[in-house]
């Protein structure tokens, strides 16, 4: 995807991916995309905003947000500073 996070690692327990640690520079608005599996995010760090299915919100560090498979999401850097998240994507919602 163009734009999107970079990722700092990867966990990968019996072939089913759990989950990865990303950020996103200050000011960067990630591209518009949906999953095919429900995905759960965890803001680690920073100030975000969450588009998800045409809502829009504030997130910030400590809180938990998900979004359905197929739902069309994106996040921005709203602080100057770093904004780091944890995001989880659970394999057994493709069976």
């Amino acid at each position: 995807m163009d734009g999107f996070v970079h990722p700092l690692f990867f966990i990968l327990v019996g072939g089913k991916y759990a989950g990865g640690v990303y950020h996103v520079a200050s000011g960067e608005l990630l591209k518009l995309h949906a999953t095919p599996i429900d995905v759960f995010l965890y803001v680690l760090e920073g100030l975000g905003i969450a588009e998800i299915g045409g809502g829009r919100g504030e997130i910030v560090a400590g809180r938990l947000v998900e979004s359905f498979a197929r739902v069309p999401h994106r996040l921005q850097n709203a602080s100057d500073s770093i904004f780091r998240f944890l995001a989880r994507e659970d394999a057994e919602t493709l069976k």
